[in-house]
């Protein structure tokens, strides 16, 4: 009976990666033509994740919503100073903003960080949280959080905060 179980387990596991895949694509496929497409709704962030919603479906967004929110929640968890909301507050403000700038925001709210740790701590964000957006042409890295994730971001701020 242990091989059926394990069978069972496995084939729900590779039908749900399946899934993810199937929505990845989709995702991939709606970005290139919404990028091709001269229409002004689709240059709009947010009428782009709804449109999104629409051909997805919500359980696709949904499920990848959640799970950013659980990476959020314990990366937030593991916050003993404060510092990692500080950084997700200034980003929800929605401008971009270099390794630098985080630096500089931080020491003006005194926190006594290095920049080597504030460059890790953005990063950290950037690979493992999935939530900011880079930009690499320059000679500085430039990191903005995604729009899809921003009300995401805001509602884990305000639950925590309380």
């Amino acid at each position: 009976m242990i091989g059926g179980r394990f069978q069972t387990v496995f084939l729900k596991n590779t039908l749900e990666k399946r899934k993810e895949a199937a929505s990845v694509r989709v995702c991939a496929i709606i970005w290139v033509v919404a990028h091709f497409i001269n229409d002004e709704t689709a240059k709009d962030a947010r009428a782009l994740t709804e449109f999104k919603r629409k051909i997805i479906g919500v359980s696709g967004l949904q499920a990848t919503e959640d799970k950013v929110k659980e990476r959020l929640e314990k990366y937030l968890s593991r916050d003993e100073n404060g510092i990692r909301k500080i950084v997700l507050n200034l980003f929800i403000t929605g401008n971009k903003f270099t390794t630098s700038d985080v630096y500089k925001h931080l020491e003006q709210e005194s926190c006594e960080v290095s920049y080597r740790g504030v460059s890790a701590m953005v990063g950290l964000m950037n690979t493992r949280l999935g939530i900011l957006s880079i930009n690499v042409t320059g000679d500085h890295n430039i990191y903005s959080l995604k729009d899809d994730y921003k009300p995401v971001v805001e509602s884990i701020l305000v639950h925590t905060a309380q």
